[in-house]
């Protein structure tokens, strides 16, 4: 049975969702908002979680059998279907079959917006080679993050945007004291980012390096040493990456991040 509970009525810790919550890490950031929708199964085998207007994030535990996904599937569906949610993530084999429900009943029509895989970190695997030196953003990073952020865009979701628009995103950024930068030759030629830390995990994100700069690995450089820092304080650093990046998933890997599970977004068309 399904119930719409209150944020910090989610109970994660008691649940078998901690054996796939690198997979699912976005959940702790999303239930932090008090206002965030929240469901979850009595028998805590399912959680669903969004914040107003944004995608929703679905856990249903892999072990469960099928009859137990399609009714959950069944009654996720009777509970969400005068909401509004623009797109879902989770395993790809389950949120599928909620989005079949959404096109048959609502003649929804949907498509795979993008699939992640989620790392973890236990240990950083030292570089070949350590390059410059990572150093946290101030004031006088903002124009170089601005850019950088149009390029992560770009690259990530197909998006141009403008340098300028991004310009009070990098001043967030900067005063966040979150976004690390790699400095080599009193040049700025990575940019990473910690984005959350739950209670026991450190997300990355926002990698990205300037095409010029590529191939010289810069992004391992950066990557790695924030990923001790994390690992220093006590946290297990994870992160997503675009499975269709062969080449980021490489740099991810020869750290040390290790694969956990594959996430899968669809979008609802309108």
């Amino acid at each position: 049975m399904l119930q719409v509970i209150h944020a910090d009525e989610l109970d994660i810790d008691n649940s078998e969702f901690l054996n796939y919550e690198v997979d699912f890490n976005l959940i702790h950031r999303i239930v932090e908002d008090e206002n965030a929708f929240v469901i979850q199964s009595t028998d805590k085998n399912l959680i669903a979680a969004q914040n107003e207007g944004r995608q929703m994030w679905i856990w249903i535990n892999p072990n469960m059998n099928d009859n137990y996904v399609n009714k959950s599937v069944c009654e996720l569906y009777e509970i969400l279907k005068d909401r509004q949610v623009p797109s879902i993530s989770g395993y790809k084999k389950y949120i599928q079959k909620l989005a079949d429900k959404f096109l048959i009943n609502k003649s929804n029509d949907y498509q795979i917006d993008m699939e992640m895989i989620a790392y973890y970190c236990p240990k950083v695997i030292p570089t070949y080679k350590n390059h410059g030196k990572m150093i946290i953003s101030n004031i006088n990073h903002v124009d170089i993050i601005a850019k950088f952020t149009k390029g992560f865009i770009k690259d990530s979701f197909g998006i141009d945007v403008s340098v300028k628009c991004q310009l009070e995103g990098a001043k967030r950024s900067v005063s966040s004291g979150n976004t690390y930068l790699l400095e080599l030759n009193n040049k700025i030629v990575s940019m990473a980012n910690i984005a959350h830390k739950s209670k026991r995990h450190g997300r990355i994100n926002n990698v990205y390096t300037p095409d010029e700069e590529r191939n010289k690995g810069y992004a391992s450089t950066l990557v790695a040493n924030l990923s001790q820092k994390l690992l220093n304080e006590k946290f297990t650093p994870m992160l997503y990456a675009d499975d269709s990046n062969i080449i980021s998933n490489k740099v991810y890997t020869n750290i040390g991040y290790i694969e956990t599970g594959k996430i899968c977004n669809i979008k609802f068309m309108i």
